[in-house]
């Protein structure tokens, strides 16, 4: 675990390599799938992804909505490809990547439990739109966010291979409130190490229109492996697309693969005419997918090129981000708040709903944003500036160093803060004494509905945290007198339980915070169980 940036033969650019541990472990469980998820009376598909269909369900502990993707190991040819998609997403962390909660399997099939994005796919939001096309200004927006995941993934390593329309949602249908997600990693490959390339690619592989042609040259031995470029061709099509409603290549045998110098030839001439020669589509617009759609991967922009592309450069976050009394109190608390209650808050920021987080999730993205590298990140650099703008003559360097080192989870990786630890550290603390919110927080560790949490899990779960000096033996023997008081499951948690040992480090938090002057209402949040 750790977080390092390498450069070598194989990365030269130096790729941040973050296999960052989070406070809960994804397991693939053998646990029945049905004692927890509730699948309703009439099935609800939402959608078929490359492995299997994604059908809606809810938790039982909270009524928490989800989608359930099912994925038949009789259908499926290599399930190791499969265990290295629920690998890749649970070390993800990213606002425009979707967010897996737990997976499951039994001798028949593979569950896959992610975020719910009841605001429908791209590709339906596009054929719904007048003459199929989005406005520049729309494309743009969605474009900022694709590059932003793309990025990210890239960032980490990781190639996703099918970048399509279908391979992005919605999370609202609210057009003041569309956040997109990535999905669909059944085709992703890891193709970095801390040190060298893990693999080189050459399976020719996609969804017909959106391919890459160096794929095509790879299967056919003209190259010896393509890289993430193709990515990038993909967001290419897409943003054609967007602003078209048309795809940039002609079908040629039900394909639309751009086989050779004649089908690039066609793409020239397809700029050549309609809208975008009578000036509906703008110079910048047209530049920047040319950039994309270039035929040698060397030519096309990286995602962070696209970010200062003349197109999207404008639209981009350049502004000072300041933190309100209200979040600098809540960024204070967190971090001088215990291992316990950072678990917990870390687990709860996990499980936040979309519309709950659109401020934080904007100030986040806002502050990667002025990063040069952008790529979902925040360093101790962009928090500086931050904090120094919004309570310049109340923090010095020092104190903003120490902030920022106690905020992070990991304390493995001390160079970089991620969305769910930027969440976890700026949303309102009092978001604890919710009762659904910490039922939520404790079936992540309780997936079986059991009511009990072992003992082993819950000093795992707060042993990753930030632990200073003797701070974990302090808390192993706490975890440990606690399970003693449960009378009927010997080395096990109940709820209440959990919620007591909370409330003991809140209590004691808040009377930390109190003594250094910030405004923190003491509220007891042991809830009625």
């Amino acid at each position: 675990m750790g977080c390092t940036q390498t450069k070598t033969d194989s990365n030269p650019e130096g790729v941040l390599h973050a296999s960052r541990k989070t406070t809960y472990k994804l397991n693939i469980k053998s646990e029945k799938i049905t004692d927890f998820v509730d699948f309703g009376g009439k099935k609800v598909a939402l959608g078929e992804g490359m492995t299997g269909e994604v059908v809606k369900a809810t938790y039982k502990s909270t009524g928490t909505p989800v989608a359930v993707k099912k994925v038949s190991k009789h259908t499926v040819k290599d399930l190791k490809a499969l265990r290295l998609e629920i690998e890749l997403l649970s070390n993800l962390d990213h606002p425009n990547v979707v967010k897996i909660l737990d997976a499951f399997e039994d001798s028949k099939t593979l569950y896959m439990i992610l975020e719910i994005c009841p605001g429908g796919d791209l590709l339906d939001q596009l054929l719904a739109k007048k003459n199929h096309r989005y406005t520049e200004r729309e494309a743009q927006n969605i474009l900022i966010q694709m590059c932003r995941a793309v990025g990210y993934i890239h960032a980490k390593g990781i190639c996703h291979r099918d970048l399509k329309m279908d391979n992005w949602l919605f999370t609202s249908t609210e057009n003041d409130n569309q956040e997109l997600k990535l999905i669909d990693f059944g085709l992703s490959k890891k193709y970095y190490n801390a040190t060298k390339a893990v693999a080189d690619m050459k399976t020719f592989l996609g969804t017909p229109g959106f391919v890459a042609p160096e794929i095509q040259q790879a299967y056919y031995g003209e190259i010896d492996h393509y890289d993430n470029a193709i990515d990038m061709w993909s967001l290419g099509v897409i943003a054609y697309c967007l602003v078209s409603g048309k795809m940039p290549f002609k079908r040629r045998g039900g394909d639309c693969v751009p086989l050779d110098d004649k089908l690039n030839r066609a793409y020239a001439k397809n700029f050549k005419s309609g809208i975008w020669a009578d000036g509906t589509i703008s110079k910048e617009c047209h530049s920047f997918i040319d950039a994309l759609l270039a035929p040698d991967p060397g030519d096309r922009m990286t995602p962070e090129e696209c970010l200062k592309h003349p197109w999207l450069k404008t639209l981009v976050a350049h502004k000072s981000v300041a933190f309100d009394k209200k979040t600098l109190e809540n960024l204070k608390y967190f971090s001088s708040a215990g291992a316990k209650e950072k678990a917990a808050m870390t687990i709860m920021a996990e499980c936040l709903h979309p519309e709950d987080i659109v401020d934080l999730r904007d100030k986040f993205l806002d502050i990667d944003a002025k990063n040069p590298k952008s790529s979902g990140f925040i360093t101790w650099g962009d928090m500086k500036q931050v904090l120094e703008a919004s309570h310049a003559d109340k923090f010095t360097v020092e104190q903003i160093h120490k902030l920022f080192s106690e905020i992070i989870v990991d304390s493995h990786c001390q160079e970089s803060m991620v969305y769910t630890e930027f969440l976890a550290a700026t949303m309102d603390h009092g978001m604890l004494h919710n009762k659904n919110r910490l039922k939520d927080a404790f079936r992540r560790l309780d997936p079986g509905n059991s009511g009990f949490v072992d003992m082993s899990e819950l000093e795992e779960l707060f042993s990753a945290v930030a632990l200073k000096g003797n701070r974990k033996d302090d808390l192993t023997r706490k975890v440990r007198n606690a399970s003693k008081k449960e009378k009927r499951q010997e080395n096990k948690i109940s709820f209440r339980s959990f919620c007591d040992i909370l409330d003991k480090e809140h209590a004691e938090q808040v009377e930390k915070v109190q003594g250094q002057q910030v405004d923190v209402t003491d509220i007891k949040f042991n809830p009625t169980v």
